[in-house]
């Protein structure tokens, strides 16, 4: 984007004690963030990438084949449909994403035919092991395919599909045989792995699906290494709450700087913001995996599970709920890099995969997301109506990125009168004010929680444009209900009506069909931030 032309003296003293305080506590907002190599992904980045690379989150139908898993003198170990591997293929591409890793694991077709295989061989057996017998009925040659596939497969029965018994089986590894190490979990988020492969069989001795699935994670042929500090699940920073259960367990693989974690040594707070209930582990923690359902549950395990020097937690079952929009705080103390405590801190922040925006609007706020224009607070219940006080929030903070100036400096910019408004001390309104970007509704009242119609938001746009000197061509747009548009809102409506977006051709507001503006009609969150970022990215 162009950068705002010099015309701002050197920078000033701070204005007070407070804002300084209230931009402390904003940063409080989640935004993309980087550990070491791994960079965390932005709810619209993850909506995304769901969008265009869906999956079940619990499906209720069986496993698709191409060709039906057969058993007898001439057995067949089957073939999937395509639309099943993709949709697990998809999962694991997410949840790698997720935790900051890259989302390239390539699904392979050999490791998808050795992966079945091996679940075909677990199936004829009727239990899952990674050692698995012969069956009387299969060749030396399956035999010896199946027997790979096992032994470097993630297995497990029970799941209709693929998707589920990585969602619900591998992922959560919340029963006794797996809490302890979280073993499955870990081989899937190992950093290293580039190839994966898929395979499923259902029983075939009654008709329920409980298959046998087998997704091969014994790879480690990604040619870069991958430097982190952590790699957290559920992950540091957006995490869908679809994914979580009250038995979920937390778990933490330290780096490889870190030294070997031990449990005598370490504290962890795990703290729920809304509440502020805090849960805490340490050396007195149980770390029986039998008592855990009705224990706060903590253990290391340093064994080499894809990932090692691993830390597992988990709340009182029935003190814990997981709802969209909790934000919890994890802090670790007692882990260290050469001799050296270096702890750890970072954000869980649960939303929903369905609360997505518009399919028109996905591609331009992936835009508006890379500029960083939109801030992690907003980025939720996309299609509902945006309030004066938040489409003040996303112009403030558009203004911010698009100088590159802080609020102290965008404040100083100006000397004017502060205004002081009955109903809201939102420091962002107040600059907002300052810099003639907002008034008031009368009375001294601003109206903070009250809609925005389309012409207010061309009004507003306007003034931003006009604070940033953000020129529009003299090309007035002719619209059928002229007469609608309010005489103070004629000049705003033509200039953002004719100021063309760069990235996608499009004027930062259009009309809304049969020539018409509609100014009188309410305006959206979705709508806020797209506009916001035309006007930012004008060509």
């Amino acid at each position: 984007m162009t950068q705002l032309k010099e015309k701002i003296m050197k920078k000033k003293t701070v204005i007070a004690s407070l804002l300084l305080l209230f931009i402390s506590i904003n940063s409080l907002t989640l935004q993309a963030r980087e550990y070491g190599d791994l960079i965390m992904p932005s709810k619209i980045e993850v909506l995304y990438q769901y969008h265009h690379n869906p999956f079940q989150i619990r499906s209720q139908a069986s496993t698709r084949y191409v060709i039906e898993p057969t058993v007898g003198y001439i057995y067949t170990i089957g073939q999937l449909e395509q639309q099943e591997l993709l949709e697990a293929h998809n999962v694991i591409k997410m949840t790698r994403r997720l935790v900051g890793l890259p989302g390239d694991v390539q699904m392979d077709e050999q490791l998808n035919l050795t992966a079945q295989y091996a679940s075909y061989i677990n199936m004829l057996n009727a239990t899952i092991s990674h050692y698995p017998s012969k069956p009387n009925l299969v060749s030396d040659e399956a035999y010896a395919i199946g027997k790979e596939g096992s032994a470097k497969s993630n297995l497990a029965a029970g799941f209709r599909t693929i998707s589920d018994s990585i969602l619900w089986g591998y992922l959560q590894d919340d029963d006794i045989y797996n809490l302890a190490d979280v073993g499955h979990r870990r081989w899937l988020l190992n950093p290293q792995l580039q190839n994966i492969g898929f395979g499923y069989v259902d029983t075939l001795v009654d008709s329920s699906y409980n298959g046998f699935t087998a997704t091969y994670v014994f790879d480690r042929s990604r040619k870069e290494t991958i430097d982190y500090p952590f790699i957290a699940w559920p992950a540091a920073g957006n995490m869908p709450v679809e994914f979580m259960k009250t038995s979920t367990p937390w778990s933490i693989n330290l780096g490889v700087e870190y030294e070997q974690p031990i449990k005598e040594n370490i504290r962890i707070e795990l703290t729920h913001a809304q509440s502020g209930k805090v849960y805490r582990f340490d050396a007195e923690t149980n770390s029986d995996p039998s008592e855990a359902s009705n224990t706060d549950f903590f253990t290391t395990e340093n064994s080499r599970y894809g990932l090692e020097k691993t830390l597992i937690f988990r709340p009182k079952l029935d003190e814990v709920k997981y709802a969209p929009g909790d934000l919890f705080y994890v802090e670790v103390l007692g882990i260290d890099i050469k001799g050296e405590e270096v702890p750890i801190s970072y954000e869980v922040k649960l939303f929903e995969l369905n609360d997505q925006p518009s399919v028109w609007a996905f591609e331009e706020l992936v835009e508006a997301d890379k500029a960083n224009l939109i801030p992690e607070m907003l980025m939720e219940a996309y299609s509902e109506d945006i309030s004066r006080i938040d489409f003040t929030r996303l112009l403030i903070h558009g203004l911010m990125q698009y100088t590159g100036q802080t609020y102290n400096e965008l404040y100083e910019t100006v000397d004017v009168v502060d205004t002081e408004f009955k109903d809201t001390t939102d420091l962002d309104v107040q600059l907002a004010a300052r810099l003639g970007i907002v008034n008031g509704v009368g009375d001294n009242r601003f109206n903070p929680t009250g809609g925005i119609l389309r012409q207010e938001a061309a009004t507003m746009l306007y003034r931003a444009g006009q604070y940033l000197e953000i020129e529009a061509v003299q090309d007035v747009q002719e619209f059928s209900d002229a007469d609608k548009i309010p005489n103070w809102a004629k000049a705003s409506v033509d200039y953002v009506t004719n100021i063309t977006d760069a990235t996608q051709g499009k004027k930062v507001m259009e009309g809304v069909g049969n020539q018409m503006f509609a100014p009188d009609r309410s305006y959206t969150r979705e709508q806020a931030m797209i506009t916001v970022k035309r006007l930012l990215n004008r060509s």
